[in-house]
């Protein structure tokens, strides 16, 4: 019996969770409140705080999910690239899958390059990043085994960090995501061929 409680508990979670998804894309992360998230899911706002403490708890748990998610799609990247993978494809297997994941998540990009984050959400978000960053670092020492380490994490931090900021953008400046994808693939190509990266 406890047990199917605690699925029940899991499954309204899950539906608080995809309920604050469309009310912070429809509201802004800023103005979403509780008591619409709640009408969102078909609750009442007690209820809702049966699960969740306040909308911060709520967002970290939505923050919580999406990098799951894409970590999860990351893990299925990396594989897939090696120290000879030709430097323009290895910078595109490792950004399509961002801009994929952008275009079925609208929400996440509003969330991820967020400028007003909770600290700790922030930090999150950070970690992954940095662990994205730190992987790309050991593939770029394979790939040039005689350049500098520090010189391999500056360029990976810039790339990586590129790929965050740049979310935002796809599918602004030529008005096609996928020519705006490749577009920041040849900056980021452009950008390590300067540093006399591999």
């Amino acid at each position: 019996m406890a047990t199917q409680r605690s699925a029940r508990g899991l499954a309204r979670m899950a539906a608080i969770v995809e309920a604050a998804v469309v009310v912070f894309a429809r509201d802004g992360v800023d103005r979403a409140t509780t008591n619409a998230i709640a009408a969102e899911a078909g609750i009442s706002p007690g209820s809702l705080y049966q699960y969740f403490t306040d909308r911060t708890d709520i967002l970290r748990a939505v923050v919580h999910d999406y990098l799951t998610r894409l970590s999860e799609v990351y893990q299925g990247v990396w594989p897939t690239i090696s120290a000879a993978t030709p430097r323009r494809d290895l910078i595109s297997t490792l950004l399509h899958p961002l801009a994929e994941f952008k275009r079925a998540n609208a929400t996440f990009t509003l969330i991820y390059a967020h400028p007003n984050l909770p600290a700790s959400l922030r930090q999150e978000i950070d970690g992954v990043n940095q662990a994205f960053a730190a992987r790309l670092v050991t593939l770029l020492a394979e790939r040039n085994p005689d350049l500098p380490r520090d010189d391999l994490e500056l360029a990976a931090r810039q790339a990586s960090a590129g790929f965050p900021g740049s979310l935002p953008l796809l599918g602004t400046v030529t008005g096609d995501e996928h020519r705006d994808t490749q577009e920041l693939c040849t900056v980021i190509d452009a950008y390590l061929a300067s540093r006399g990266i591999d």
